[in-house]
């Protein structure tokens, strides 16, 4: 049975066993239970009520309301005694005359009382029967016997708070009646007792429900991800929470995708709290609003459906090609047209057009994109003769990106090499190779080469048009080239262009290679090359380079080499000029080894001041690999008379000196390679000529300590040496 407290116990009493104490009762509580109706949402004319909970009109899970407002419920979860957390709440609002909204909230309807943790009498928690409780004293002043009270209960940290559950009271004008709608029991309590409320609230209840969407606005046809995410009262992500979604469109009809417009259409949070469902758009444009649901909560989200435009195109295919003139191009011109969403779009007018060339395009119309966003033309024939055509492709609308775009395309041409050879001994054939825009194997395929008859012509077809360098080459030691090689010559559309070469052989003949070295610097420039003998033929060699001078006479020849680069010559190990003999039907060669470099300097050895009688000597030269410069020293201990001693060498003023060899090393020099050597002629002050050797050393350091001069002059034993103390000696 139960029992009842008055006046501030808890109990209550059934009817039955205390039916002789009905006199003395003025005021019942009736307590509607669930029923299998839709929830009430406001009392009927009669005792009948509305309860929301886990196990009464598919309330919230894990909430549930205890005896006595229910029969004892049967539950398994785990029980959250975090009341700080959660800090439960009870409003209670009239509801009477009509249903209320936002119970006790700022913009809902006022509550007749509320109770919190801090309000008096305060909702407590009983952690061992785990489930809070307050006393509802129904005799208060705010409250009216044959009204209808709603208890709505919520919780949750900030954030994450929301109403758990509700249940309806009404408190009876009839004295001795209450009601346990779902049992038929009667309850009944003291004029002016109390109701007890008691709650149990269990973890992993949603608290919160929030939706995203990574666009708010999607074209027809497209799809949108919408990403709900669960957390509990606490704030914390929830998993394992299972969320259901739906989808409504204005207008009804058309606006989602009439198959699958969700997919899925519910899930389960994930450890993160989230899961998903992806809003497929149909093909009207519209508004769709998404709605999530889960253990009571609900969330929307609206997306905008739209007709997309076009925002930008693009070629879809190479945009440079060539062809033969007259013939069509390998890639038809095509284009790709995307919305703002770098969405492919279908449906979107492309008109090709023919803007230089005098071509043709098929078709001639307007071309649709595809499902893919591809227009297409069937083919573009390019013009009969102009090199470059052009062709637009311009898509209907305005301020779209890369519209039009341009194509282009180089006609093709021909290259016709011819040969002529005369004379005894002749070759089975030659090679001939091109390049050409681009060089070897440039764009179009501009690069080539083939064979080509002694006397014939080899011809090479669809090349791009431009310039091209053409080359005759496999000519055996007897036979000279007669005409220009390499030849240049231009290739134009619809055109062919000759290169003709004309070969002479004899079996007398002979051929010449010279190659050119170098020591030291290399420049990069040429030399002369001057061949005397049966004949006479003068051409460039490159610096490290040979050539080959064939199908001469055989017999003596003599090789000179000459315009060298500045501050280059033939070293003194390479005799210039030689003299070879060319065979018949072979090769001779010549090979010229050149050192470029120079060596200067201004100052003295020695201390003291360069006056006559000190034991010093200045020197100011400046002498380069090719013999060429100028020297002079001056002894200041070696006094003819009042005039010091001088040596001097300088073959623009007096011929009669001159340098006859240059070495780029010394080994005077503690890094031989740091040094330099010179023999030369030079005159003295007294106007005779001498033969002399310079050994120079360079530190490195400008106007070093390491830098050393010394000269020596056999013919009359005189030698003068010691380190620079004042000035620089520069080797380059």
């Amino acid at each position: 049975m139960l029992t009842a407290r008055h006046e501030g116990n808890d109990s209550v009493t059934s009817m039955r066993p205390l039916a002789t104490l009905c006199s003395r009762l003025t005021v019942l509580l009736t307590v509607a239970a669930c029923s299998s109706s839709d929830r009430a949402t406001a009392p009927q004319s009669h005792p009948e009520f509305s309860i929301s909970d886990a196990l009464h009109e598919g309330g919230t899970p894990g909430f549930y309301f205890l005896p006595p407002m229910v029969d004892h419920p049967t539950f398994g979860g785990t029980f959250d005694s975090t009341i700080s957390t959660l800090n439960p709440q009870i409003a209670l609002c009239d509801v009477t005359n009509g249903p209320d909204t936002n119970c006790g909230r700022a913009d809902g309807t006022p509550a007749v009382i509320k109770f919190t943790t801090t309000s008096a009498p305060a909702i407590t928690l009983d952690a061992t029967t785990q489930h809070y409780h307050v006393n509802w004293v129904t005799k208060g002043a705010a409250f009216v016997a044959g009204h209808t009270y709603r208890v709505h209960v919520a919780a949750g940290a900030s954030g994450a708070r929301r109403e758990l559950g509700f249940a309806d009271v009404l408190l009876t004008t009839t004295p001795g009646q209450a009601r346990n709608m779902e049992t038929g029991d009667l309850i009944m309590l003291n004029d002016g007792s109390t109701l007890p409320i008691h709650f149990r609230i269990e973890t992993g209840i949603p608290g919160s429900l929030t939706l995203s969407a990574p666009t708010s606005s999607v074209a027809v046809g497209n799809a949108d991800l919408i990403t709900s995410t669960v957390v509990d009262l606490h704030g914390a992500v929830l998993a394992g929470a299972t969320v259901a979604w739906t989808v409504a469109t204005t207008p009804a009809t058309g606006v989602a995708d009439a198959t699958q417009p969700l997919n899925p259409t519910s899930g389960q949070t994930s450890t993160a709290g989230t899961t998903a469902t992806t809003f497929k758009a149909g093909t009207t444009p519209g508004t769709a609003t998404v709605t999530a649901a889960s253990a009571g909560l609900s969330a929307l989200v609206s997306v905008s459906v739209s007709q997309p435009t076009p925002a930008a195109i693009a070629a879809s295919g190479p945009i440079s090609q060539s062809a033969p003139a007259g013939t069509a191009v390998a890639s038809p011109p095509a284009v790709i047209v995307r919305d703002g969403a770098g969405n492919p779009m279908a449906g979107v007018a492309v008109t090709f057009a023919v803007t230089s060339g005098g071509g043709t395009v098929n078709p001639a119309t307007a071309v649709t994109t595809n499902a893919s966003g591809i227009a297409a033309v069937t083919s573009w024939t390019l013009g009969p003769t102009a090199e470059t055509n052009t062709l637009t492709a311009t898509a209907a609308g305005n301020g779209i990106a890369g519209n039009p775009v341009t194509f282009t395309a180089t006609t093709r041409g021909n290259l016709t090499v011819t040969t002529s050879t005369t004379g005894s001994s002749l070759p089975g054939g030659y090679a001939v190779s091109f390049d050409g825009p681009g060089g070897p194997g440039g764009p179009g395929g501009s690069g080539g080469s083939g064979p080509v008859a002694t006397s014939g012509s080899a011809t090479f077809g669809a090349l791009a048009v431009g310039s091209y360098m053409v080359t005759l080459s496999g000519v055996p030691s007897n036979c000279a080239v007669t005409s220009v090689n390499p030849q240049t010559v231009t290739v134009t559309g619809g055109a062919t262009v000759t290169a003709a070469f004309t070969v002479s052989c004899s079996a007398s003949a002979g051929a010449l290679t010279v190659t050119t070295t170098t020591v030291g610097a290399s420049p990069s420039s040429v030399a002369t090359l001057t061949v005397s003998g049966l004949v006479s033929a003068t051409q460039q060699v490159e610096i490290n380079g040979s050539v080959t001078v064939q199908g001469i006479p055989a017999g003596s020849y003599t090789v000179t080499l000459s315009a060298m680069p500045a501050t280059c010559g033939v070293a003194s190990s390479s005799a210039n000029p030689q003299t070879v003999t060319v065979p018949a039907m072979g090769t001779a060669t010549a090979t010229f080894t050149m050192q470029c470099g120079e060596v200067s300097g201004r100052g003295q050895i020695g201390t003291g001041s360069p006056t006559p009688g000190n034991n010093v000597v200045t020197f100011d030269f400046d002498v380069r690999a090719d013999l060429t410069g100028r020297f002079t020293g001056t002894d200041y201990a070696d006094v003819h008379g009042s005039t010091p001693a001088t040596l001097t060498t300088d073959p623009a003023t007096d011929p009669a000196t001159r340098f006859t060899a240059y070495r780029m090393s010394s080994s005077a020099c503690s890094d031989p390679t740091a040094g330099v050597e010179f023999d030369a002629i030079g005159r003295e002050d007294t106007g005779a000529l001498v033969s002399y050797t310079a050994y120079l050393c360079d530190d490195g350091v400008a106007a070093g300590s390491g830098n050393f001069f010394n000269v020596v002059i056999p013919s009359e034993g005189f030698t003068v040496s010691g380190t620079v103390t004042s000035g620089d000696i520069l080797k380059r």
